[in-house]
């Protein structure tokens, strides 16, 4: 409800906008048609409409006109997802327009998204903070570069300080513990270099393990009741421990082995 109050619909271009938006990328301060909440918009709105259509209630037809006509800047010379619309390729704090392609898994040729990734993680400052190495390096697993992954998880080493290993916003600043932070080492742990995904239809793992990592375990996850570990090595995913027959399939790309998992199937 939130959102379909929030849009704004561009009457000549017959497309829905938000404008006055503080935006993830903090410099750019406030801006219109950022790009990452536009599709947060329609993300929401989507699965909102998804509750109320598993409900048998009436989604509301603006729902449904504001996903198909949602306004997304575009960089037609770069080939992909503009900031905002007052982006002129100025320095930014941190991932922004890659948030689309993780968290989001917006629908894009791989051509979109390392093009949003080469064009801006060189407006990063020198400094960048945890969480742009964090998500670019989910992406590049994403994109089976794990090798280019390893690098952005040793960029996010000198924000640990000694002696008690306190994380900091920045290498050089001291905000300190950043939860953002740590939460996105973690998720270039579980989410890159193991490629978990929790989806409709199961439990995706997609590996990316560098060479650095030989072997990658992961205890105690939960899921839909569920709980099991699993073990990853360059060539094999091994589930144990499970604590009950599953109810959901265990999905790894092809070429990659499953053990180990009493339901499972291969794509």
């Amino acid at each position: 409800k939130y959102f379909a109050s929030r849009v704004i619909h561009n009457k000549e271009a017959d497309r829905y906008e938000i404008r006055h938006v503080y935006c993830a990328d903090e410099f750019s301060g406030i801006v219109d048609n950022n790009t990452y909440t536009n599709y947060s918009a329609v993300k929401t709105l989507s699965l909102a409409s998804a509750i109320l259509e598993k409900e048998g209630k009436p989604v509301p037809a603006l729902w449904m006109d504001i996903q198909q006509k949602m306004y997304y800047p575009y960089y037609d010379e770069i080939g992909t997802y503009r900031e905002h619309d007052s982006y002129e390729d100025q320095t930014i704090k941190q991932a922004d327009t890659a948030l689309l392609i993780y968290p989001y898994d917006m629908k894009m040729s791989r051509r979109e998204k390392e093009a949003i990734v080469d064009f801006y993680r060189k407006k990063y400052p020198p400094n960048k903070i945890m969480m742009s190495s964090a998500i670019d390096g989910v992406i590049f697993c994403e994109m089976g570069d794990a090798e280019k992954a390893w690098f952005c998880f040793e960029d996010l080493l000198p924000h640990f300080r000694l002696p008690c290993l306190h994380a900091s916003e920045s290498a050089d600043n001291e905000v300190i513990s950043f939860a953002t932070g740590l939460g996105g080492l973690l998720q270039l742990v579980l989410n890159g270099f193991c490629g978990i995904r929790i989806v409709e239809d199961g439990f995706h793992i997609r590996p990316a393990l560098p060479d650095a990592i030989e072997e990658l375990e992961v205890k105690g996850i939960h899921c839909r009741g569920i709980r099991f570990d699993i073990k990853i090595t360059q060539k094999a995913v091994e589930c144990s421990n499970v604590s009950s027959p599953p109810a959901f399939d265990i999905y790894v790309p092809d070429g990659t082995e499953l053990k180990g998992f009493q339901k499972m199937e291969t794509r």
